[in-house]
């Protein structure tokens, strides 16, 4: 899949590369419960704007590595970026939980198509019930599609959103 071709060209490289995942603390992949993964861990980090600050932070020094004589501009603009993404996620939590807000929410359970959106929940404070797709590709079973029928009506989940996939 993409995750060999990437991990066979970065081996076949001599390019400088840069970890973005540095310090970021990483949670479980979901979906892969029993299976041998090189990545046991998933990779949606910058689904959390905190988590995706040490990114840009991580990113911002992998360059002034490689480029010293930019090395202060971009740690310049690694920081204005990650207090920027830092900031963004404390007036989210703050609009979130505040009861003036117009983004008060009376249900703070999600179920998502993607397996994608669990840095998302941590960041935000909502429960992720379950990801349809737990592996890309996947089909839900008869199975699945009656546990998430019987998810929506018992926690009374109000809206259903989609997407279309081309």
């Amino acid at each position: 899949g993409l995750e060999d071709f990437m991990s066979d060209a970065l081996a076949a490289s001599d390019a400088p590369t840069i970890d973005c995942s540095e310090g970021v603390a990483l949670l479980p992949a979901l979906g892969h419960e029993g299976h041998d993964h090189d990545t046991a861990y998933d990779p949606h980090i910058w689904m959390d704007p905190e988590r995706a600050d040490q990114m840009v932070r991580n990113i911002g020094a992998g360059l002034a590595d490689a480029d010293p004589e930019q090395a202060e501009q971009y740690m310049e603009n690694a920081q204005t970026v990650g207090f920027t993404l830092y900031n963004l996620k404390m007036v989210l939590r703050e609009c979130i939980a505040s009861d003036q807000s117009d983004l008060q929410l009376p249900h703070r359970e999600l179920i998502t198509f993607h397996d994608g959106f669990q840095y998302f929940a941590e960041a935000f404070d909502f429960d992720l019930l379950k990801a349809i797709e737990e592996e890309e590709g996947s089909e839900a079973s008869a199975a699945e599609i009656l546990e998430i029928v019987d998810l929506v009506q018992t926690h009374d989940i109000p809206a259903i959103f989609t997407e279309v996939n081309g």
